[in-house]
């Protein structure tokens, strides 16, 4: 059972993050780590979280919008 007692996941949920600022990237991660969801990678830019997305399936995509000036909207369209 996972975050809070819940059924709804047998297993951990995998996470992609998608930061491009180590320091957010690295408290995200602790924190997801923290509620018992499985990090199954870090992308610090488009390209490797498009990458990411054609290897494997996600659970949840934890993407930050603003990648260094340039926006992921077209990444987030592809997730959802």
């Amino acid at each position: 059972m996972i975050a809070g007692g819940s059924s709804f996941y047998r297993r951990a949920p995998r996470v992609l993050i998608v930061e491009d600022e180590l320091f957010i990237g690295l408290l995200i991660e602790e924190t997801v780590r923290l509620i018992g969801f499985k990090i199954s990678a870090i992308a610090d830019n488009i390209s490797k979280a498009n990458l990411e997305l054609s290897k494997r399936n996600f659970d949840v995509v934890l993407l930050d919008l603003n990648m260094g000036g340039k926006y992921s909207t077209e990444l987030a369209d592809r997730v959802i």
